[in-house]
């Protein structure tokens, strides 16, 4: 467990799953490829504008992208809804394969307005997309 102390200015770095800096400029957790994450909490802005669906309206295949890595575990779960709320698409997806890019087949689903969640132990993310 690494602590820092500076003199100049009062800070202090303790460990534990994040990295915690005292003097408020930021968290960080270490990933297994040495990266660091921007922040241990769950910034649902930040999640947000970090998964792309396209196209938006589908046809055949819509293409869920991560821009960026959301958390330390690899496992999400997606599912499609229908706008009755009643589950069309159940999917386990790991983090990899939504970094490069997950192909989901929404071809057997008739035209109309569904719901795309991703979730996992952290996140809870939904976006409406439109199938023609």
């Amino acid at each position: 467990m690494p602590k820092v102390a500076g003199l100049s200015s009062p800070i202090l770095i303790s460990s534990e799953n994040c990295f915690l800096i005292s003097n408020n400029i930021t968290k960080f957790w270490a990933s297994k490829d040495g990266e660091f994450f921007a922040s241990c909490m769950v910034d649902l802005d930040f999640i947000k504008l970090s998964i792309k669906i396209t196209p938006n309206p589908v046809v055949t295949f819509a293409n869920i992208r991560f821009l960026s890595m959301l958390q330390k575990e690899n496992k999400f779960k997606l599912v499609v809804y229908n706008n009755t709320g009643q589950p069309e698409i159940l999917k386990d997806v790991s983090q990899e394969a939504f970094l490069a890019g997950y192909k989901l087949d929404m071809s057997s689903l008739p035209s109309g307005y569904y719901f795309i969640q991703i979730a996992s132990s952290s996140i809870l993310q939904t976006f409406k997309i439109l199938k023609n």
